[in-house]
């Protein structure tokens, strides 16, 4: 890299997503019902309706990515690096303007890459 005129290098790494499993306990509700009469222009009645929501597990993955940015000073160094923890998407695109927008921000931030003013 240094023989070819860079200053450094930026490697993206994704890694095998994790698996979050979370139990959501079940739980009852009533839900209060009124019907009004517009010709009348009067509540007519009211009532309640009972819902059961039954308990379950929740499983999602998430996705694992890791971003270094190595200087080719000094025979290399490990100068920054950021790891993302995201719901896994169907694709890398969904995620992938949002995750440079902010890698470049924080680079331009702490001033190892210089602004495009």
């Amino acid at each position: 890299m240094k023989s070819n005129g860079f200053d450094g290098i930026l490697v993206y790494r994704r890694l095998i997503p994790e698996t979050k499993t979370k139990y959501r306990q079940g739980f009852g509700m009533s839900e209060n019902n009124t019907v009004y009469d517009p010709y009348h222009q009067r509540f007519e009645a009211s009532y309640f309706i009972d819902e059961d929501y039954a308990a379950h597990i929740d499983t999602q993955k998430i996705d694992i990515r890791y971003i270094d940015v190595w200087t080719t000073r000094n025979d290399g160094q490990l100068i920054w690096r950021a790891k993302s923890k995201t719901p896994e998407p169907n694709t890398i695109q969904e995620v992938r303007q949002e995750i440079v927008r902010l890698v470049m921000s924080e680079l331009t931030k702490r001033r190892i890459i210089a602004s495009e003013r």
